[in-house]
């Protein structure tokens, strides 16, 4: 917890770790190229959202080159408050034990300045059918996904209902990969 807290409350940012990490994703991205889901995921959300809502947004090679130490700095001191935060405690541990711990370690947890908070608007819906294709000659299987954006907000009545349909979309997703 004392590790958590102080990365937390006095982030370095050091340059060799943000060099790793945008190395990883790099590799990942290049996995990426090799994988249908990927792709299709990548532009369901793109289709879904729009390009220019966060959402939307691919990250790529020159969008992880554009990312800086500084700039994740300067994104942690905006926006990383107590007030705005949660902790969540999962384990082998009483309430008051928890309690207890979050009080030692972030109790004193304070930020100077501005609470900054972003709103974005929600997608416009689809006036139309639309049909997107991606053409891959070397792909040995097809990907198909029907995509759509629903404006459940957490707390609505179908949240919980449109969660469990996901999940089972997947579920079946998979079965029927594995039948191939």
């Amino acid at each position: 917890m004392a590790l958590l807290a102080d990365c937390i409350q006095n982030p370095t940012f050091p340059e060799v770790e943000f060099t790793n990490v945008i190395q990883q994703n790099e590799a990942a991205l290049t996995l990426e190229m090799d994988s249908p889901e990927a792709v299709v995921g990548n532009l369901s959300n793109q289709v879904r959202f729009g390009k220019e809502h966060p959402y939307g947004e691919r990250m790529t090679t020159k969008t992880l080159q554009n990312i800086s130490a500084n700039a994740c700095r300067n994104f942690h001191n905006r926006y990383f408050r107590p007030a705005i935060s949660y902790l969540v405690v999962v384990g082998n541990i009483s309430p008051k034990a928890a309690k207890n711990l979050a009080e030692t370690y972030f109790g004193d947890w304070e930020v100077e300045g501005k609470l900054f908070r972003e709103f974005f608007l929600l997608p416009q819906p689809l006036k139309t059918r639309q049909v997107h294709f991606v053409t891959w000659p070397a792909a040995a299987q097809s990907v198909i996904n029907i995509t759509y954006s629903l404006p459940l907000k957490p707390g609505s009545k179908d949240a919980i209902s449109a969660s469990v349909l996901r999940s089972e979309e997947r579920r079946v997703g998979k079965e029927c990969r594995s039948r191939w």
